[in-house]
């Protein structure tokens, strides 16, 4: 083990009832400890929100106002799972509905005024989209080249951004 890096050695192993298992020798300092788990089996008990990180981004982060950066992370714990769409949780707004604009200054201490210039900047720099829901809602979704929640974003999410906003995908994004 050098520095900072792990060591993994895994050697596939098949026992004699079919099952697929790996013998694993792992490197590791005193201080750390290594958990095994089935990330199958814990699916609907953690929820995790990838941030995604590349020099582009790290570049255009430096360039969001403060109140943009505010948006960005409080918003990003408010992701509808593979949509992005940002929804309530029944502690702020209805669960699985999409925010209002008194949600967000409630979850981002913003004022009204500065979150309302806060989205539109993020709107203006990609980050932010608003979109009509299958329901006629109005909806904010978060590009999931900035933040995604889920494994794999849908297809008319990624086309959100990548174009201007076609009317049909982002109907299709809101379909369940």
């Amino acid at each position: 083990m050098s520095g900072n890096r792990v060591t993994v050695i895994s050697e596939r192993k098949v026992k004699k009832n079919g099952a697929t298992v790996y013998h694993d020798t792992i490197e590791r300092k005193p201080s750390e400890v290594i958990h095994v788990f089935n990330p199958y089996e814990v699916k609907n008990k953690t929820k995790h929100v990838k941030l995604q990180n590349n020099l582009n981004q790290k570049e255009e982060i430096m360039k969001l106002s403060r109140d943009e950066k505010v948006l960005v992370f409080c918003l990003s714990y408010y992701l509808d799972w593979e949509t992005n769409i940002i929804v309530g949780d029944d502690v702020i707004g209805k669960k699985n509905i999409p925010l209002k604009g008194t949600d967000i200054d409630k979850i981002s201490g913003l004022e009204r005024r500065s979150r309302g210039r806060a989205i539109k900047g993020l709107i203006e720099k990609g980050i932010l989209a608003y979109i009509e829901t299958a329901d006629k809602r109005k909806a904010y979704v978060m590009n999931p080249d900035w933040v995604l929640n889920g494994r794999n974003p849908q297809e008319a999410l990624l086309n959100t951004f990548k174009s201007e906003n076609d009317v049909e995908d982002t109907r299709e994004l809101c379909k369940k």
